[in-house]
């Protein structure tokens, strides 16, 4: 027997979507007093807009931004901050 997901359970009935988010990070350096420090920032894109709505720079959220942080660790974050 199949189990129902709970997320439909929760629903009671309603509409339940799935929207891809898409989650890139870049690497940047901010100079501050003639020295480079290396950051990472993150944004997220809605990833079931067409292609020309998500190459377009209002389709796209900064997320988080840290100098002491890898990748991994924002992305960590960023999922927590989802849930």
């Amino acid at each position: 027997m199949c189990m129902p997901n709970p997320i439909r359970l929760e629903a009671k009935g309603r509409p339940v979507y799935a929207v891809p988010v898409l989650i890139f990070k870049d690497d940047v350096s901010a100079n501050i007093s003639k020295q480079w420090n290396k950051h990472f920032v993150s944004y997220i894109s809605n990833g079931s807009l067409i292609r020309e709505k998500l190459d377009k720079q209002y389709s796209v959220r900064f997320v988080a931004a840290s100098p002491n942080v890898t990748p991994l660790e924002l992305a960590q974050g960023i999922s927590e901050s989802f849930k």
